[in-house]
């Protein structure tokens, strides 16, 4: 029997999930476009029935503000139901022997807008509990970084004025300090350290010029913001020596004139010290996606970006709800210089989708998503980071609903449960799974060792 439970949202009732499944070996075709590899897999580890559900500590977060407000009763949703979408997990991220979880909702429209303040949470498994840190002032909690000993949340998506963004950084007391003093940094998607430098990727208002880079050379006290000319910059993308700002990504259906607008010269700025970033109008999609149908799609960005020594990691997406996104692929950039670009598709399993990545000890890991029939499964699939040719399945389980992120700690495997919508304009209630925010964990002694002999 599995001990899965579901919640059902507005109740604090469970029902019990039953089902495992028999282990499947099965050589799965390669995705991508004449990649001319077959894809290797391991024999699985079915894990369902070990898969537990340690509740959902999003449970209560909501929209906020008037936009949200106004916005919930033109349509006429139910805003209670509507909070399922805020409780996506956007991250988790491992410090100090603590699981901490990204949750709520930056876009203007859809399911929850604006859905903030967020709680800043963190599940303690010494307590077995979930426990509140603080809160952030910022509509959404979409990553953690730790640099130097020290945990830092960007400020997505402040509540406040837009005149500064945020940024927050958990103090050696355990409290979180918020430093308010972006100049115009509306959205700080990432951020990165190179060498005493910290950058940011910032989304400005348009009348500001849109995106930009911030750049500090004193850990966030004072910041200088060089625009880059395009409509904002999601990731940072470093490769051996260089530093890259990567923006909107147009398709082959990002030729309409309101979408053309906001798009710069390049899609890619290469950082030129001191503190310049120049145009790569040579980079294009079809390069940073290679072996990849792009001319379906209207905008892309990077997105969990892992840097492996001098080498970048990241999943493609199409934009989808604002800063929100759907993945279609894993790739790996050797070098991005002019005129030496590598850049190669990563091969995975035909029916699925990349949610997250992890690098632990010499290894990646992947998180995936595919159908088998009406049921969902999770899969986590790893390889050593030399290789990402061969993988082996780590554990798979079947789940009501996709998990979005995921996370090691302590050798146990944890999952946040997701929901996404396919329009943010047209979006329906059913849309919104109720096990969104669901916090799982399948322990260490259920996982599957590396093989042996492997690094």
């Amino acid at each position: 029997m599995s001990i899965i439970t579901d919640y059902i949202a507005g109740t604090g009732h469970h029902y019990v999930w039953l089902g495992a499944l028999v282990n499947i070996v099965t050589l799965l075709p390669l995705t991508g476009i004449g990649l001319g590899r077959s894809y290797r897999q391991e024999v699985g580890n079915d894990v369902t029935e070990h898969v537990e559900n340690l509740g959902n500590p999003f449970s209560t977060i909501g929209a906020s503000g008037f936009t949200a407000l106004g916005r919930g009763l033109v349509r006429g949703k139910n805003r209670r139901a509507e909070r399922i979408y805020a409780r996506n997990i956007w991250d988790m991220h491992v410090y100090d022997g603590r699981l901490y979880l990204g949750a709520g909702n930056g876009s203007d429209s859809g399911p929850a807008p604006n859905a903030g303040p967020v709680p800043i949470i963190c599940y303690d498994p010494a307590k077995e509990d979930f426990v509140k840190e603080g809160t952030v002032l910022d509509e959404q909690i979409d990553v953690y970084y730790t640099h130097r000993g020290r945990l830092y949340i960007p400020g997505h998506d402040p509540i406040q004025s837009w005149k500064f963004g945020n940024f927050y950084r958990r103090q050696d007391d355990g409290r979180w300090k918020k430093y308010r003093n972006i100049p115009d940094g509306i959205h700080l998607y990432a951020m990165t350290w190179r060498k005493g430098k910290l950058f940011g990727a910032l989304g400005t208002p348009p009348e500001k010029g849109g995106g930009a880079v911030c750049i500090s050379s004193d850990e966030g006290q004072t910041w200088k913001v060089v625009h880059t000319g395009s409509y904002r910059v999601y990731s940072l993308l470093t490769i051996a020596d260089a530093l890259y700002a990567v923006e909107t990504i147009p398709g082959g259906r990002a030729s309409r004139p309101w979408v053309a607008k906001w798009l710069g010269p390049s899609c890619v700025y290469e950082f030129v010290p001191p503190d310049r970033f120049v145009p790569r109008e040579d980079m294009t999609a079809s390069i940073l996606f290679p072996q990849t149908d792009v001319t379906s799609r209207r905008l892309m960005k990077l997105v969990r970006v892992q840097s492996l020594e001098d080498r970048a990691l990241y999943i493609g997406a199409s934009c989808n709800n604002d800063h929100q996104f759907l993945p279609f692929g894993l790739y790996v950039a050797s070098s991005l210089q002019k005129q030496a670009v590598q850049v190669r598709r990563v091969p995975l399993p035909g029916d699925s989708q990349p949610w997250d990545l992890l690098v632990r000890d010499d290894r990646v890991y992947v998180l995936l998503e595919s159908k088998a029939g009406d049921d969902i499964r999770v899969k986590v699939l790893r390889s050593p980071t030399e290789d990402l040719r061969s993988w082996d399945e780590v554990l798979c389980f079947t789940a009501p609903t996709f998990a979005r992120s995921f996370e090691i700690l302590g050798g146990d495997f944890y999952f946040g449960l997701g929901t996404e919508i396919k329009s943010r304009r047209t979006w329906k209630q059913e849309d919104l799974h109720p096990a969104t925010g669901d916090i799982l964990r399948v322990k260490a002694v259920f996982v599957k060792p590396p093989p042996a002999g492997s690094p």
